[in-house]
């Protein structure tokens, strides 16, 4: 091999690897530092890009969860009024039973009368609540048949979905109502079809319905008052007989019923969401989270690789002196 002292390819080769020993500290050094194993795109395309759609989709399910939680809230203060209208509709059949006993006078029967009044003023009240400004109720409006809200694109309008074949409704026979709802959903794709739940908006004319025009031909309109446009109530709790509130404490059951089937379809869904978005946090770990140990220990072997590299990186640029040495130039 001969000697020359223009080029001093020992010292380049150390140079080089030393370099290389240093780039791999400076990466070690930042995953380390962000727990990430992919945090640019130059780190590992493909890996990215998979985990930044996971990151999209992960951030979707978590709105979706927001979403889901919202309507839960809506579903248990709704039911919280429905339990309140069947105390009412309860109270309603005890002042009944209570009216139909011989020993209360005529003075007795205004009071209970009076209390009668105001429970249904009550359930009208409880009938226009809301949550956050939506309508848990289509509010009682004794008009028949039930307000068209067919206008608002957010509610789902069923023509004639219920129907009450009471004997009230002579001579017809029957009085339907329709069916009202939103469409919540759940899915991270934003499509119905793929998952949502129905949460319904209590037709309340549904459950309390009452023929105040038979009632007001019967007494010849005696026992309605008048509170507004195509609004009444009873004035007398005995022209309300005790089937037509059991029929409604039995309309609001199953609202109650369908409440709670409502409920667990949207806790179900909850949990399902809960659970894909767990599965997606540890897919993309798997792809962006950096493995602290084998990352520690790669430091170690670039740190102890730099080390060797600097000191025999020294040692090559030392040879170019033995040349000098041996044209008796050196002074050393």
């Amino acid at each position: 091999m001969s000697f020359v002292i223009n080029t001093n390819l020992s010292a380049t080769t150390a140079h080089l690897q030393t370099n290389r020993s240093l780039k791999s500290i400076g990466e070690s050094l930042q995953k380390l530092s962000t727990g990430k194993r992919v945090d640019s795109s130059a780190d590992d395309a493909g890996g990215l890009s998979v985990a930044q759609k996971l990151s999209s989709k992960m951030s979707r399910t978590s709105a979706a969860l927001q979403n889901a939680q919202n309507a839960l809230s809506y579903l248990q203060v709704q039911d919280g009024f429905l339990e309140s209208m069947g105390k009412i509709l309860d109270r309603f059949g005890e002042l009944r039973t209570i009216a139909q006993d011989i020993t209360k006078n005529s003075g007795d029967i205004e009071n209970y009368n009076h209390e009668f009044m105001e429970l249904q003023r009550q359930l009208e009240s409880i009938s226009n609540e809301t949550y956050n400004g939506i309508n848990l109720f289509i509010p009682f409006s004794q008009r028949f048949p039930s307000p068209d809200l067919s206008s608002d694109p957010s509610i789902n309008q069923e023509k004639d979905a219920f129907s009450d074949h009471h004997s009230q409704w002579w001579p017809t026979g029957v009085q339907n109502y329709d069916k009202y709802s939103r469409t919540l959903t759940l899915h991270p794709d934003g499509q119905s079809s793929s998952g949502s739940v129905s949460l319904g908006i209590i037709n309340v004319n549904h459950v309390l319905s009452t023929n105040m025009k038979a009632i007001h031909i019967k007494s010849q309109g005696k026992d309605l008052e008048r509170v507004g446009v195509g609004r009444w109530i009873i004035t007398n709790i005995r022209a309300l007989s005790l089937g037509l509130i059991t029929n409604a404490i039995e309309r609001l059951a199953d609202a109650r019923a369908e409440n709670g089937a409502e409920q667990n379809a949207v806790q179900n869904a909850f949990e399902q969401l809960r659970s894909s978005q767990v599965g997606m946090e540890n897919a993309r770990g798997r792809i962006v989270d950096a493995d602290m140990a084998s990352e520690t220990t790669r430091l170690t072997k670039s740190q102890i690789m730099r080390e060797a590299g600097v000191s025999m990186h020294a040692q090559a640029n030392r040879m170019t002196y033995l040349g000098l040495t041996i044209m008796g130039l050196s002074q050393v």
